[in-house]
């Protein structure tokens, strides 16, 4: 009988998981996905110019 209530309850916890997984995104949210690209952007842009300056060395 334990043994049910525990499977039970566990099974209610992963349920309320993954519904509240489900929401839409917050304004918090889209403006932490925002600045992630826009970091993600500025280091591909820093990695562009390493390589330009490198092989303007290397020339």
């Amino acid at each position: 009988m334990a043994n049910k209530i525990a499977l039970l309850a566990i099974a209610a916890t992963l349920t309320v998981a993954i519904t509240g997984c489900a929401k839409e995104e917050g304004p918090m949210e889209k403006m932490g996905k925002g600045l992630d690209e826009a970091a993600q952007s500025v280091e591909k842009s820093a990695e562009d110019a390493a390589d330009a300056v490198k092989d303007a060395v290397n020339e």
